[in-house]
């Protein structure tokens, strides 16, 4: 797994392992990947974009929304949406 800031990946993505600041309001695209079971989980602004081996899952053709906007409430809705699957 692995952090960067959004749209930096080509200038060399800062890993978990990194020490680094970011500065506050700073948006961060997180995925993460389970390599046994091909699952990713990737939050894209307020959606949620899961894939398995590659196929995107979606809720009625669409990607789920997330309508929490603190960190701690958007993992609960992440959890719960997740649970619902």
């Amino acid at each position: 797994m692995a952090v960067c800031r959004t749209l930096d990946i080509s200038q060399g993505g800062l890993s978990l392992d990194t020490p680094a600041w970011f500065p506050v309001g700073t948006r961060l695209a997180i995925a993460l990947v389970d390599p046994l079971t091909g699952v990713a989980i990737e939050v894209e602004d307020d959606k949620l974009k899961l894939t398995r081996l590659g196929d995107f899952i979606t809720l009625g053709g669409k990607f789920p929304r997330l309508t929490k906007k603190e960190a701690k409430a958007r993992l609960k809705e992440i959890k719960r949406l997740l649970l619902a699957l």
